[in-house]
């Protein structure tokens, strides 16, 4: 007999990899035979680790989310995903000779403003500045959380979602990830 465990919406990771990940879980849980209830209650109240698509806080109707493990072009690629609403994205990147050109149609359909920073951001400004509303270049993390302030707008998500490993002073995605939660908090 054919059970339904449980809505994609019930999860509270939604992201299309997520669900992915969510069912190999679940298969991986079946097999040993754990419960249904006790997965989908598992499922349903897994809120992920740090630095993944992180909820960092509101601000002024504004969700501020902290994807800093976002360390390559993919994973940019499922950030931008999993939003429906209007994003203010942070990208920074120490020039890796990524081929951004795949993020076009999502950075048209659901980026509103481009927060560039580091080596490459001219380079990223030129490719993927003209398929948004707004595109700007920061000196650094600190000014970039500032600028989204400024640009977001209520029911606007600000992601960073730096796809590299650092960006500038810091020398990885945790201490990029830190540092924009502790600037969202200041805000």
């Amino acid at each position: 007999m054919e059970e339904m465990l449980m809505q994609p919406n019930d999860l509270v990771l939604r992201a299309r990899h997520n669900v992915y990940n969510s069912l190999a879980a679940a298969v991986a849980a079946r097999v040993v035979e754990v419960r249904s209830d006790v997965m989908r209650e598992s499922l349903r109240s897994f809120e992920g680790i740090p630095h993944r698509l992180e909820y960092v806080r509101d601000v002024d109707g504004v969700r501020y989310v902290n994807d800093a493990k976002a360390t390559n072009v993919n994973a940019l690629w499922y950030a931008l995903e999993r939003f429906s609403e209007p994003v203010v994205l942070i990208v920074g990147d120490p020039d890796t000779g990524s081929d951004y050109r795949k993020l076009i149609p999502l950075i048209r359909d659901r980026v509103r403003a481009l927060i560039l920073i580091g080596e490459a951001a001219d380079m990223l400004h030129a490719e993927l500045g003209p398929h948004v509303a707004d595109a700007v270049i920061a000196e650094t993390l600190t000014d970039a959380v500032h600028l989204s302030h400024l640009l977001a707008q209520t029911g606007d998500v600000v992601l960073l979602s730096p796809a590299c490993s650092s960006i500038g002073q810091y020398s990885c995605f945790e201490e990029v990830g830190e540092r924009f939660k502790q600037l969202v908090s200041n805000l």
